[in-house]
């Protein structure tokens, strides 16, 4: 954690990954904008997938636009960081792991880039999230940035991967903040899928399983996993709409 603090506290986690937290609700002072949710930034180094949710670390929450650019300001940039690392921007109360009580139904969109270009995404769909351009609810759990040694990935998890409809509509504004191609393909995995492979893998294909078995906990940014049949979707535009940020915020 030395070369983040920059960035971490280094809290451990609770080995129970449904446990709630029951944080107290943060003061947002009478000069501050509030955010419609209360976030929590992450972040995870290297590590073996079965200590996923032990390494997983909580660096800070913020409930309003100042909080999040006092502590976004702190924060080295994820092109900075040694590879493999991940940054995750959640909702209060939901943790980035598929097997948690907010993320188990719902799943992901992916996007792979070139080295280079993670850090600027990152910070656009971040802006998107928290000025609520999605305009879906509570469908968006949060995102996620992986960097890795030939390309990086930029995540967005949503609730409710049954429901098509929204799942596209999150896929076509995405594009849309990302600045992607019209010809630029979008992979989408359900966490159910995953979570299916993963047992499979574990006992065997057809294989049995003895006794009730709990799904390891895993890195959320994995090669070679299910993907649904989303079609990645036309579109193209400039990117979201930018929160008011310090003098600070762009290092």
């Amino acid at each position: 954690m030395e070369e983040l603090r920059k960035v971490g506290s280094g809290a451990s986690m609770e080995e129970d990954i449904d446990a709630d937290e029951h944080l107290p609700p943060l003061e947002v002072g009478p000069q501050e904008h509030r955010l419609q949710y209360t976030y929590g930034l992450w972040y995870i180094g290297k590590t073996n997938y079965q200590q996923y949710d032990l390494t997983l670390k909580k660096i800070g929450r913020f409930a309003s636009v100042e909080q999040f650019w006092a502590l976004y300001s702190h924060l080295v940039r994820p092109s900075d960081l040694h590879s493999p690392s991940d940054f995750f921007l959640f909702k209060d109360g939901i943790k980035p792991m598929w097997e948690h009580k907010g993320n188990r139904e719902g799943g992901q969109w992916l996007v792979r880039l070139n080295k280079g270009l993670a850090a600027r995404c990152w910070e656009n769909l971040v802006m998107a999230i928290l000025g609520e351009q999605f305009n879906v609810g509570d469908e968006i759990c949060g995102a996620g940035v992986s960097m890795r040694q030939k390309k990086d990935c930029i995540s967005l998890w949503n609730k409710t991967s049954a429901d098509q409809e929204t799942t596209e509509k999150i896929r076509d504004v995405m594009r849309k903040v990302l600045n992607l191609p019209s010809n630029f393909q979008l992979e989408y995995r359900c966490h159910k899928d995953v979570l299916q492979w993963l047992n499979n893998r574990d006992v065997g294909v057809g294989g049995p399983s003895v006794g009730p078995s709990k799904p390891r906990s895993t890195s959320p940014i994995m090669e070679s996993l299910p993907l649904r049949g989303f079609s990645g979707g036309t579109g193209g535009g400039a990117p979201g709409l930018h929160l008011p940020n310090s003098s600070n915020a762009h290092r």
